[in-house]
Protein backbone atom coordinates (compact mmCIF):
# COMPACT_ATOMS: atom_id res chain seq x y z
CA UNK A 1 0.00 0.00 0.00
CA UNK A 2 3.27 2.07 0.52
CA UNK A 3 4.59 1.51 -2.75
CA UNK A 4 1.63 2.52 -4.17
CA UNK A 5 1.28 5.71 -2.53
CA UNK A 6 4.85 6.52 -3.60
CA UNK A 7 3.88 6.15 -6.88
CA UNK A 8 1.53 8.15 -7.15
CA UNK A 9 3.11 10.99 -5.38
CA UNK A 10 6.31 10.51 -8.18
CA UNK A 11 3.31 10.90 -10.72
CA UNK A 12 1.84 14.33 -9.33
CA UNK A 13 4.78 16.24 -9.82
CA UNK A 14 4.65 15.14 -13.98
CA UNK A 15 1.23 16.28 -14.22
CA UNK A 16 2.31 19.70 -12.65
CA UNK A 17 4.90 20.06 -15.32
CA UNK A 18 2.43 18.56 -17.88
CA UNK A 19 0.02 21.14 -17.00
CA UNK A 20 2.89 23.97 -16.69
CA UNK A 21 3.99 23.21 -20.52
CA UNK A 22 0.26 23.12 -21.63
CA UNK A 23 -0.12 26.81 -20.28
CA UNK A 24 3.32 27.50 -21.98
CA UNK A 25 1.93 26.15 -25.62
CA UNK A 26 -1.52 28.32 -25.30
CA UNK A 27 -0.12 30.97 -23.95
CA UNK A 28 2.35 30.48 -27.30
CA UNK A 29 -0.48 30.22 -29.37
CA UNK A 30 -2.12 33.19 -28.11
CA UNK A 31 0.91 35.63 -29.12
CA UNK A 32 1.10 34.39 -32.46
CA UNK A 33 -3.07 34.50 -33.43
CA UNK A 34 -2.37 38.52 -32.08
CA UNK A 35 0.30 38.58 -34.16
CA UNK A 36 -0.97 36.72 -37.06
CA UNK A 37 -4.27 39.23 -36.79
CA UNK A 38 -2.31 42.11 -36.39
CA UNK A 39 0.07 41.71 -39.69
CA UNK A 40 -2.47 39.94 -41.55
CA UNK A 41 -5.79 41.77 -41.15
CA UNK A 42 -6.08 44.96 -43.35
CA UNK A 43 -7.04 48.35 -40.92
CA UNK A 44 -10.85 49.11 -41.69
CA UNK A 45 -10.46 52.80 -41.54
CA UNK A 46 -14.27 52.57 -43.07
CA UNK A 47 -14.76 55.79 -44.88
CA UNK A 48 -11.76 57.70 -43.59
CA UNK A 49 -10.04 58.76 -46.55
CA UNK A 50 -7.36 60.17 -44.29
CA UNK A 51 -6.80 56.94 -42.81
CA UNK A 52 -6.40 55.09 -45.80
CA UNK A 53 -4.22 57.73 -47.65
CA UNK A 54 -1.49 57.62 -44.49
CA UNK A 55 -1.53 53.27 -44.96
CA UNK A 56 -1.36 53.93 -48.79
CA UNK A 57 1.92 56.05 -48.34
CA UNK A 58 3.52 53.08 -46.50
CA UNK A 59 1.81 50.32 -48.81
CA UNK A 60 0.38 48.96 -45.25
CA UNK A 61 -2.35 46.43 -45.51
CA UNK A 62 -5.93 48.73 -45.32
CA UNK A 63 -9.45 49.01 -46.84
CA UNK A 64 -11.69 51.85 -47.38
CA UNK A 65 -15.05 52.66 -48.66
CA UNK A 66 -15.52 55.81 -50.48
CA UNK A 67 -17.37 57.94 -53.10
CA UNK A 68 -16.09 59.01 -56.06
CA UNK A 69 -18.25 61.05 -58.75
CA UNK A 70 -21.23 59.58 -56.90
CA UNK A 71 -20.44 56.08 -57.31
CA UNK A 72 -19.30 53.73 -54.41
CA UNK A 73 -15.69 52.01 -54.23
CA UNK A 74 -14.31 49.97 -52.20
CA UNK A 75 -10.11 50.17 -52.11
CA UNK A 76 -8.28 47.34 -50.28
CA UNK A 77 -4.29 47.50 -49.88
CA UNK A 78 -2.96 43.70 -50.10
CA UNK A 79 0.76 44.04 -49.68
CA UNK A 80 3.79 45.15 -51.50
CA UNK A 81 5.42 43.43 -53.96
CA UNK A 82 9.00 44.53 -54.55
CA UNK A 83 8.76 48.44 -55.63
CA UNK A 84 5.03 48.14 -56.18
CA UNK A 85 1.82 47.74 -53.49
CA UNK A 86 -0.82 46.02 -54.60
CA UNK A 87 -4.30 47.31 -54.47
CA UNK A 88 -7.80 45.73 -55.09
CA UNK A 89 -10.50 48.09 -56.25
CA UNK A 90 -14.09 47.45 -56.25
CA UNK A 91 -17.20 49.58 -57.53
CA UNK A 92 -19.70 48.21 -55.45
CA UNK A 93 -22.48 50.46 -56.47
CA UNK A 94 -23.03 52.96 -59.30
CA UNK A 95 -24.62 56.52 -57.92
CA UNK A 96 -28.24 56.59 -58.53
CA UNK A 97 -30.40 57.15 -61.82
CA UNK A 98 -27.85 55.42 -63.23
CA UNK A 99 -28.38 53.25 -66.90
CA UNK A 100 -29.22 49.72 -66.14
CA UNK A 101 -27.27 48.80 -68.94
CA UNK A 102 -24.06 50.60 -67.59
CA UNK A 103 -24.79 49.16 -63.69
CA UNK A 104 -25.31 45.79 -65.03
CA UNK A 105 -21.93 46.26 -66.78
CA UNK A 106 -19.85 47.72 -64.35
CA UNK A 107 -21.32 47.03 -60.44
CA UNK A 108 -19.73 44.14 -58.73
CA UNK A 109 -16.83 44.26 -60.58
CA UNK A 110 -12.87 45.05 -59.36
CA UNK A 111 -9.40 44.83 -60.22
CA UNK A 112 -5.97 44.01 -59.35
CA UNK A 113 -3.46 47.09 -59.62
CA UNK A 114 0.36 46.69 -59.12
CA UNK A 115 0.81 50.21 -58.56
CA UNK A 116 4.56 51.84 -57.82
CA UNK A 117 5.33 53.01 -54.18
CA UNK A 118 5.99 56.25 -55.09
CA UNK A 119 2.98 57.11 -57.27
CA UNK A 120 1.44 56.95 -53.49
CA UNK A 121 4.56 59.41 -52.20
CA UNK A 122 3.20 61.75 -55.02
CA UNK A 123 -0.76 61.69 -54.74
CA UNK A 124 -3.14 59.98 -52.86
CA UNK A 125 -4.63 56.49 -54.54
CA UNK A 126 -7.81 58.76 -55.58
CA UNK A 127 -5.86 61.26 -57.61
CA UNK A 128 -3.71 58.86 -59.66
CA UNK A 129 -4.48 59.54 -63.12
CA UNK A 130 -3.10 56.71 -65.37
CA UNK A 131 -4.02 54.30 -62.40
CA UNK A 132 -5.41 51.90 -65.07
CA UNK A 133 -2.22 51.46 -66.46
CA UNK A 134 -1.59 49.61 -63.61
CA UNK A 135 -4.36 47.35 -63.29
CA UNK A 136 -6.18 44.12 -64.32
CA UNK A 137 -9.34 42.45 -64.36
CA UNK A 138 -13.18 42.80 -64.41
CA UNK A 139 -13.10 45.70 -64.00
CA UNK A 140 -11.02 47.47 -65.94
CA UNK A 141 -12.32 44.99 -68.93
CA UNK A 142 -15.90 47.04 -68.36
CA UNK A 143 -14.00 50.18 -68.76
CA UNK A 144 -12.05 49.31 -72.14
CA UNK A 145 -15.96 48.25 -73.54
CA UNK A 146 -17.70 51.01 -72.32
CA UNK A 147 -14.81 53.19 -73.98
CA UNK A 148 -14.92 51.62 -77.09
CA UNK A 149 -18.69 51.44 -77.45
CA UNK A 150 -18.74 55.34 -76.71
CA UNK A 151 -16.03 55.88 -79.55
CA UNK A 152 -17.64 53.70 -82.09
CA UNK A 153 -20.96 55.69 -81.68
CA UNK A 154 -19.19 58.60 -81.86
CA UNK A 155 -17.43 57.68 -85.34
CA UNK A 156 -21.19 56.18 -86.44
CA UNK A 157 -22.73 59.46 -85.53
CA UNK A 158 -20.41 61.56 -87.20
CA UNK A 159 -19.70 59.38 -90.64
CA UNK A 160 -22.11 61.36 -92.52
CA UNK A 161 -20.05 64.50 -91.72
CA UNK A 162 -17.35 63.22 -92.29
CA UNK A 163 -18.45 61.49 -95.65
CA UNK A 164 -19.61 64.96 -97.21
CA UNK A 165 -16.18 66.59 -96.39
CA UNK A 166 -13.94 63.58 -97.85
CA UNK A 167 -16.09 64.14 -101.17
CA UNK A 168 -15.83 68.02 -100.87
CA UNK A 169 -11.67 67.50 -100.87
CA UNK A 170 -12.17 65.08 -103.64
CA UNK A 171 -13.91 66.98 -105.73
CA UNK A 172 -11.99 70.22 -105.11
CA UNK A 173 -8.52 68.24 -105.77
CA UNK A 174 -10.03 66.63 -109.38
Amino acid sequence: MQKKRKEVRQLQPEKRSFKKLNLIIIGILIIILAISIYLYIPKNCKNNANCFIKKAQTCSKANVLTYKEDNLYSYEIKGSLKDSCLVNIKLVRMKPNTDVDLVELMEGKGMLCKIPKDKFKQSPLSDIKDINDYCSGPLKEAYLQLTIERLYSLVISNIGGITRELQDLINRTA
